[in-house]
């Protein structure tokens, strides 16, 4: 349903003229049985038998689509080499789901439609809307968001789409979004084309079909990720057990070649996916198989593991590497919160998740983390431990960076006060203590926090929260008064986190560093604030990448270059817009109604008001 077959209508539509014999068209859905491809070749094309064909005295140049080569793969591949073999004068356009192999074979990967906007300008929201009209159905500008919600979910596959917006004559597309998990509601009850293309569930069965019983095994089971996953994910959760590594990877290759799964590569590392309707469908068969919780088990049992080692790794610093998959894996982290409160006795596999998922939290997935960790808190309000009030550190920092300062504080203490006596409580827990008082304006608190911090983590000899809490007191100190203080611990910091590869913190000292400087040097805390945005740049720090060019602008607002502060804030408006916390939000606001104000632009009121009524 990706458009193989209309994409090569087109360009048979498009080039036929350019050949002297024009363009033929061969479906192949036609034959199921190997043996019979070359005759079907043949009789489609006039010829009494694939001899005949082959042995044709013309030379005149043909353009030969041949459609839905998949489920006869081979037969195909061998007819059109011996067709091209005997006559170079046809020039084949092949459609199949999996590649033919033949020598000089140029591979065109069709992949989903992109989405377009919400207005319908392009792509798959455009698609819907045209086929909704064809349906009758009569939508409004308040079906907008949920028209392009709807194609986003179903990847843009336009025959997904196609059939969603078929249905939108009895359901609106919110309605069709809530029921997705459900292919049944994507099938089109009248429809007098192919048979495989009146729902989705039939395409998928087209390809799945072709799988042996191992491959059909490994692809039921890869319906339990909750996003683009790497192949040790897949042979952890979807391997059979005893098989190598190697095994599992061949049914990976096995699977992208037959367009079940898709591939995703970023920061040189290549994940695996099902587009939506296909994962749903694999969830459809694990339930079947009566495997489902035994593999969403496994899942979650590979996540409290990976998730674990790399907290565990990141204890002397943050790498850009740790820090990307770290976010690569947040969203199977949250799945994996949200599978354990729903099915396990203990909070310890969900507290584990929580605990890796604070290393994500300022980067802009508060709120999912936030939801998913205030879940825990309701299923297991009276948790213990160690590895609980870890979990809690990062509910706690959720709270604070929702503007919920004294809920954090809160939680934080009465999390430490059932530490075991003998133990220690994390450090991270007085981090976001400090972090809360310093909101609401308890500096002395906030230090003496972040102090207890600092202490904690050189105890435990995790250097990374050393350093966090080092920066964080240098923060408080110069709030104080005692800029030169602060300033020469800061570069301590940078200094000492660069030589141990903690490129985090090294970029949020250098940012820390910049912001201080701003009181009494807005040109020296530029040159330090430029250099900080192309080193979170690089390490994909959106934090550290926010508080740059936050301070950016108010360099630039300090000397009166406001065309330059404009320029920075529409820089931060797409951070925060896209992924930021409401706190940022927040220094959003004031800092580019200071901009407009100094410009004699009257909306800087609005966006000031507008600030205030924001927590800190």
């Amino acid at each position: 349903g990706i458009g193989k077959t209309a994409i090569a209508r087109a360009v048979a539509a498009r080039q036929g003229p350019r050949f002297p014999l024009g363009a033929h068209f061969v479906d192949l859905t036609r034959v199921d049985d190997a043996e019979a491809v070359g005759g079907a070749l043949a009789a489609q094309l006039g010829f009494p038998s694939f001899r005949a064909l082959v042995d044709s005295p013309s030379d005149q140049p043909a353009l030969l689509v041949v459609d839905n080569c998949e489920h006869v793969l081979d037969a195909a591949a061998d007819a059109i080499d011996e067709l091209l073999a005997s006559c170079d004068a046809p020039a084949v356009v092949a459609t199949s789901r999996s590649p033919l192999d033949l020598p000089g074979e140029s591979l065109v990967v069709v992949g989903p439609l992109p989405l377009g906007s919400a207005e319908g300008e392009d792509g798959a929201v455009r698609l819907f809307l045209e086929r909704s009209r064809d349906a009758g159905a009569d939508l409004t500008d308040h079906d907008r968001q949920s028209v392009a919600d709807l194609c986003r979910a179903l990847d843009g596959v336009p025959l997904a789409v196609e059939i969603a917006a078929a249905r939108s004559r009895v359901l609106s597309p919110a309605e069709i979004l809530d029921r997705l998990d459900d292919l049944d509601t994507l099938a089109r009850p009248r429809f007098r084309g192919s048979e495989r293309h009146r729902t989705v569930r039939a395409t998928i069965e087209w390809s799945y079909e072709q799988l042996d019983g191992t491959e059909q095994a490994m692809f039921d089971r890869l319906g339990v990720p909750a996003a683009a996953f790497t192949a040790a994910t897949a042979h952890a959760v979807a391997g059979e057990p005893g098989a190598p590594p190697s095994v599992t990877e061949g049914h990976l290759e096995g699977l992208v070649r037959v367009s079940l799964l898709v591939t995703e590569v970023a920061d040189g590392a290549t994940r695996y996916r099902q587009l939506h309707p296909v994962r749903t469908f694999a969830r459809e068969r694990l339930v079947a198989r009566g495997e489902h919780d035994e593999i969403c088990d496994r899942y979650v049992d590979h996540l409290v593991a990976t998730g674990t080692a790399l907290r565990r790794g990141g204890r002397g610093g943050w790498t850009a590497d740790g820090l990307s998959e770290l976010l690569a894996l947040a969203d199977h982290l949250l799945a994996g919160v949200r599978w354990a409160v729903g099915h396990d006795d203990q909070p310890d596999r969900a507290a584990a998740l929580l605990s890796a998922l604070w290393g994500v939290i300022h980067q802009g997935r508060t709120d999912d983390i936030g939801a998913a960790g205030e879940l825990v808190l309701d299923r297991w309000p009276d948790g213990t431990g160690r590895r609980w009030a870890l979990a809690m550190a990062t509910v706690a920092t959720c709270r604070h960076l929702l503007g919920r300062a004294q809920a954090a504080i809160e939680l934080a203490e009465r999390t430490v006060a059932g530490v075991e006596p003998g133990d220690r409580p994390p450090p991270t827990l007085f981090r976001v203590i400090g972090m809360a008082k310093a909101a609401t304006g308890d500096l002395d608190g906030a230090l003496a926090a972040f102090t207890e911090a600092e202490a904690l983590a050189w105890q435990r000899g995790v250097d990374v929260l050393v350093r966090e809490a080092t920066i964080c007191q240098a923060w408080v100190r110069a709030e104080q008064g005692a800029t030169e203080v602060a300033l020469a611990a800061l570069r301590s910091v940078v200094d000492d986190a660069g030589a141990a590869g903690d490129g985090v913190n090294a970029t949020w000292a250098r940012m820390a560093t910049g912001q201080v400087l701003l009181r009494s040097d807005p040109e020296a805390a530029a040159a330090v604030l430029t250099s900080t945005v192309d080193a979170a740049r690089d390490l994909g720090y959106r934090a550290g990448l926010v508080g740059a060019l936050q301070g950016l602008a108010q360099a630039a607002l300090a000397v009166g270059n406001l065309p330059e502060a404009a320029r920075r804030l529409v820089e931060l408006i797409d951070e925060v817009t896209f992924g930021g916390a409401v706190t940022e939000l927040r220094s959003l606001l004031r800092t580019t109604a200071a901009v407009l104000a100094r410009a004699g632009d009257d909306h800087w009121a609005d966006l000031a008001a507008t600030a205030t009524t924001l927590p800190r």
